[in-house]
């Protein structure tokens, strides 16, 4: 979905729609949805992308900031994530830490090719650019961007109105969790019972 698509849903709700006097630019829109769309990337754990370390490759530079860690895998064998506090007290133990956001480091060279997953930001510029997360959390996007902006000029109309996204982005956060549960996993677990 095109951010240009998302800037009219928003423009929509915020009534902000006589395009000679908009209260928000579309600049400042595009970087709520930015923001927010990390957020929502992180939160579900979007975007998944694989990562390699070469053989003897101690260090990995990201395009971007990593907003969530999935999984490192050395052949069939997860590598565990392990905080930098936590790599400098056990030098000698392979794991895998984060210098920074956008660097990712092995505790010792390995012989073989080590995969990282990890979802990444996103960055928006314009209104051509593409959004980097299904259209089905598009809703949930533009009410987190809703209450987003609403928190910026805080008067008592707009403190009821927060409420309201409060209970919206919950309902909506809800739906999404279902919708993804019904995707990812079994729907029935066979169960042993006793028969009396």
């Amino acid at each position: 979905m095109k951010v240009l698509d998302v800037l009219l849903l928003l423009r929509s709700r915020l009534r902000d729609e006589n395009y000679n006097e908009l209260r928000f630019s579309n600049n400042e829109l595009i970087d709520y949805l930015e923001q927010m769309q990390n957020k929502v990337i992180s939160e579900f754990g979007l975007n998944l992308q694989e990562f390699v370390f070469d053989v003897g490759q101690v260090e990995l530079e990201l395009p971007s900031e990593c907003l969530y860690f999935y999984l490192a895998k050395c052949g069939k064998s997860k590598i565990p994530l392990k905080t930098y506090q936590e790599y400098l007290e056990n030098e000698n133990e392979l794991c895998i830490y984060a210098r920074s956001l956008v660097k990712y480091c092995l505790s010792l060279k390995v012989g073989q090719k080590v995969k990282v997953y990890l979802a990444l930001s996103c960055k928006l510029s314009d209104e051509n650019d593409d959004l980097s997360i299904e259209s089905v959390f598009v809703n949930y996007l533009v009410l987190k961007v809703m209450k987003n902006i609403l928190l910026t000029e805080t008067n008592l109309n707009n403190l009821q109105k927060i409420e309201l996204y409060d209970a919206l982005i919950k309902q909506e956060r809800n739906d999404l969790i279902a919708l993804l549960n019904r995707a990812r996993e079994k729907r029935s677990f066979v169960t042993k019972y006793i028969k009396v």
